[in-house]
């Protein structure tokens, strides 16, 4: 099996900087007992991770196998175990999302500390009505692109912006009106005045539309 991943050196990498660090529950599709753990959504790795205190908890032992891990550059093969039929959900069961299979660590480069806070959030105004749930435990799961449904952002108003942007190329602004009742245009010219000082200068644009014999209307823009 081969997998890339950058987790062995992801960390926070600056002041304002949060990573996308959710709770979580953790289970075996067989089985009630779960765990509570910090999942990491890693969008740089290929596959998915958990530490052993995870398969100690859950009383699961794994398929021993190799894995080709590259890292930033280092290729090297490692033995581990390969865990299958392991599902997460939110802290209250639900939104539940199986996992593929999933490779152990010793431990992950993460800790406690690399979680975000509300104080982290502030400052997006699409996160600052964000709740975020503290639990009492270490970052001991990391999520690859390998499970889309856990990368895809579940937040409602998070969902509907991006939703929103994607219509931005069918926002249009009219720009050129006539009254009402004014017929077929004949001509249509475009009028820019200038003028400017020592202290400022100032623009001056209107569009002006005939229909002659009838009328000519003339509208500031």
């Amino acid at each position: 099996m081969a997998a890339k991943t950058g987790q062995i050196y992801a960390a926070r990498t600056g002041a304002g900087t949060a990573l996308p660090i959710v709770p979580v529950r953790v289970k075996a599709k067989s089985s009630d007992k779960f765990v509570e753990t910090y999942a990491f959504l890693d969008s740089g790795s290929t596959a998915t991770f958990c530490s052993d205190q995870v398969l100690h908890l859950l009383g699961i032992e794994g398929k021993k196998t190799i894995l080709n891990l590259t890292t930033l550059g280092n290729k090297q093969k490692q033995t581990t175990r390969e865990v299958k039929g392991l599902e997460i959900s939110s802290l209250d069961g639900e939104h539940t999302i199986e996992l593929p299979p999933v490779f152990t660590q010793p431990f992950l480069s993460l800790s406690r500390a690399d979680v975000p806070s509300e104080e982290d959030v502030t400052g997006w105004p699409h996160l600052r009505d964000l709740e975020l749930e503290r639990i009492d435990s270490e970052v001991d799961l990391l999520i690859g692109v390998n499970v889309p449904k856990a990368i895809k952002p579940w937040d409602e108003k998070w969902c509907r912006w991006l939703q929103e942007i994607n219509e931005l190329h069918n926002f249009e602004v009219d720009r050129c009106f006539v009254t009402s009742g004014f017929g077929i245009v004949s001509t249509s010219e475009l009028h820019h005045f200038a003028d400017s000082s020592e202290t400022g200068k100032h623009h001056f644009w209107f569009t002006s539309r005939d229909n002659s014999p009838y009328v000519i209307h003339q509208l500031p823009i």
